[in-house]
């Protein structure tokens, strides 16, 4: 109360100690709410009151009231979308925040069982980095490889920088298996030193992925096994061979494929 008809104005302070330094979160009138995350501030002990100066201290009565301090919950991470989405032998995870406070990141977590109230079931499988303190709108994704069909889940562990955690909702995928036998062109071509080789079998089956050279001679044998249907890759490292033309084949009792491919030093 300052003794006039102005609006009684003031200014609300927030700080970690009581000598500052004093963080603005904002102007008042009576009862206002701020938002301490304006602030950057993880948290704060005290907050200070300022006059807006506009009246006179000299009437009787002058000053002001602080009746109450009452906090609300602030959500470190506020989820827009959380989705998953199959494509082939890959995962692909996106989500979006609308805002963040103080967000380190997201441990991507995935369970190949039903019983995901079991933390036991849950495989961290990488890291995404956060944007830390923001308003803005940011997106995500991440992209996981499986090999064997059958229900993922994923749910996202938002990870603070003093460590304390959230879990998004979890959501659910179907993973197909391949419908035929392929064997796909190698990645990188041409390559040095290693090349990834990546194939799809509809069924278990004893599969052998042999490597040959320009004349037709076995330089490696990568693969001589049963293995379970699903897509699979597996690297070649060819940094004892010599640069040129090579290939690579892919044979099971029922199918046979070879490609090329070139090795450059």
């Amino acid at each position: 109360y300052e003794g006039d008809t102005s609006p009684e104005i003031y200014y609300c302070y927030a700080g970690q100690t009581i000598d500052g330094p004093w963080i603005l979160l904002g102007t008042g009138n009576g009862t206002t709410q701020f938002d301490l995350s304006t602030s950057g501030l993880a948290n704060a002990q005290f907050f200070k009151i300022v006059d807006d100066g506009d009246g006179t201290a000299n009437v009787p009565d002058a000053g002001f009231d602080l009746d109450a301090i009452e906090t609300t919950a602030i959500i470190p991470v506020e989820f827009v979308s959380f989705t998953a989405e199959s494509d082939e032998d890959k995962v692909l995870l996106k989500w979006q925040t609308a805002t963040e406070i103080n967000n380190s990141g997201f441990e991507v977590e995935r369970s190949h069982e039903s019983g995901i109230g079991s933390q036991k079931n849950w495989e961290n499988i990488t890291f995404v980095e956060g944007s830390g303190t923001t308003t803005e709108v940011q997106q995500y994704s991440y992209s996981d490889r499986i090999e064997k069909p059958g229900s993922y889940y994923y749910r996202l562990k938002q990870i603070d920088f003093d460590g304390t955690v959230t879990y998004s909702p979890v959501v659910e995928v179907d993973v197909t298996g391949p419908k035929e036998f392929a064997l796909f062109q190698n990645y990188p071509n041409p390559f040095n030193p290693s090349t990834s080789i990546k194939f799809a079998l509809p069924k278990q089956t004893e599969v052998k992925l042999v490597i040959y050279n320009a004349l037709g001679q076995v330089v490696a044998e990568l693969i001589n096994e049963s293995m379970e249907e699903g897509f699979h890759q597996i690297q070649f490292a060819a940094g004892d061979l010599a640069s040129g033309i090579y290939y690579y084949r892919l044979k099971t009792s029922k199918y046979s494929s070879i490609k090329k491919m070139l090795l450059l030093k």
